[in-house]
């Protein structure tokens, strides 16, 4: 480690991506087994990644659309449908939350500029 790195205690809040390994694991057990809850469990962990720390999100969507696209490559089929009839309400909802926290924050970026 640097010894810069450990005078910038400033940006501690980046370093909070905790929820991506429980993310991926979720995702990779959902994609194995099929199970309705895996995926539901993902959604909730998205959730809390991009509630704790919007690089993180940022990462975590990255690392999860390259682990589904490995699998698709590896010819996994896509059945949308049925992803999202397994997400169900319960798995949104937690996503829709998210998303509407961060709605008021879009809106001041929107008029500062």
């Amino acid at each position: 480690m640097r010894p810069s790195a450990v005078f910038r205690i400033e940006q501690i809040n980046l370093s909070n991506v905790q929820w991506i390994p429980f993310g991926l694991a979720a995702l990779h057990a959902y994609l194995d087994s099929g199970r309705k809850r895996d995926v539901r469990f993902a959604a909730g962990f998205v959730s809390l990644q991009a509630l704790s720390s919007g690089h993180g999100a940022v990462f975590m969507g990255v690392a999860m659309l390259l682990f589904i696209g490995y699998r698709l490559l590896l010819g996994e089929p896509l059945r949308v449908v049925r992803r999202v009839r397994d997400l169900g309400v319960v798995g949104a909802v937690p996503l829709v939350l998210t998303i509407l926290v961060f709605l008021p924050y879009r809106a001041v970026q929107h008029d500062v500029g």
